[in-house]
């Protein structure tokens, strides 16, 4: 019986290889080698003798918790890595697909880098992909609407609502298991850190955010930290509703985070001078917006995919942010990255040697 499987295995390996050669020609995946070559290749470098004794012994766990988003975000994006892989069947071609998640260029309008894979559907796995506007606006289930539910359809082929605890349970649980044994580890050292790591890791299951979003913001003393969980919503293409899964591994500069706290302190009277009308500026921003330097560790999940961002400005809602504010995390190292790879090198094209 054994031998009867591990030929079958061969037999289907060999046949996946002959069709991928096939399939693709040279020229198609040069082409593809190219596209690969005009992304830059950044080491983010941190020497962790910066952290605290506790910080470095929590900072595989945070690694691994955002390891899990990054394969939740592959199946909201596309679906099986493993798959794509073997129906790949090259090196070149899968390592463009890792930084797209998927055989779509996103940052050429998601159009797919090689043959057989057709459009990308507008809600990404989302929704199913022959699902209308208007076959959703007839669904009768109010869930629908929400930032944490997926849409599918029954053996009949109707519409129905399903909630992220129980499309993604494993992952939530994966999550949630490790962002904990950081929180038991951290202990005392740093409470509220030790507490924000414990509920985060409670919200993945129970998808009740804004305690945890609240804890983020009062979590000041820790150096190394984490955002993660199912946030922003720019992969849902078609009705902009539904939140992808991300992570950033985090390490604060906390000198230059103290050089930058003083933009908060003029920003009533930044938008008290703004030339609109009185109404665009009724809601003063308050003093209990935090903005600090950052290097970031690690990406994944939808903020990995394709280009990546030099800033964030959390969390996203709008109650938690009236009452207590955001906090905006400016990448450091990656912003020095983007100068000295993109900027630097067109200053030497358009701006004159003497004037450099």
């Amino acid at each position: 019986m054994k031998k009867i499987i591990v030929l079958l295995i061969v037999s289907l390996l060999t046949n996946s290889i002959s069709y991928a050669q096939n399939k693709y020609t040279q020229e198609e995946i040069n082409a593809v080698a190219k596209k690969i070559e005009e992304f830059a290749t950044i080491d983010l470098v941190y020497d962790l003798s910066q952290l605290k004794r506790h910080e470095r012994v929590i900072l595989p766990f945070l690694l691994q918790a955002a390891e899990i988003a990054d394969s939740a975000f592959w199946l909201q994006s596309y679906g099986s890595q493993t798959e794509l892989k073997y129906r790949l069947m090259n090196d070149t071609l899968f390592e463009f697909a890792k930084m797209n998640y998927g055989p779509y260029e996103r940052l050429n309008n998601n159009q797919e880098f090689v043959k057989g894979f057709g459009e990308k559907p507008l809600g990404a796995r989302f929704y199913p992909s022959d699902m209308t506007v208007e076959e959703f606006q007839k669904l009768a289930d109010t869930n629908k609407y929400s930032l944490y539910t997926v849409i599918r359809r029954d053996e009949t082929g109707a519409l129905y609502v399903k909630n992220y605890q129980e499309e993604y349970s494993d992952y939530a649980q994966g999550i949630k298991s490790q962002l904990q044994e950081a929180a038991m580890i951290v202990g005392l050292t740093d409470s509220m850190f030790a507490v924000y790591l414990w509920e985060r890791g409670e919200a993945m299951e129970s998808l009740e955010f804004e305690h945890s979003d609240i804890l983020w913001l009062e979590s000041k003393n820790n150096t190394l930290g984490i955002i993660i969980g199912p946030i922003e919503t720019y992969e849902d293409q078609l009705l902009g509703i539904k939140t992808s899964y991300e992570a950033y591994v985090v390490a604060k500069d906390k000198e230059w985070s103290k050089k930058l706290q003083k933009y908060v302190e003029l920003l009533p009277k930044l938008q008290k001078g703004l030339p609109v009308d009185k109404k665009y500026r009724a809601e003063l921003p308050g003093l209990k917006n935090q903005i600090g330097a950052y290097d970031a560790l690690y990406y994944a999940g939808d903020c990995n995919s394709g280009s990546k961002t030099i800033a964030v400005n959390l969390p996203n809602d709008e109650k938690v942010q009236k009452n207590y504010g955001t906090r905006r995390l400016q990448f450091k190292n990656v912003m020095k990255a983007k100068f000295d790879s993109i900027l630097m090198p067109i200053s030497e094209v358009l701006i004159d040697s003497n004037q450099r």
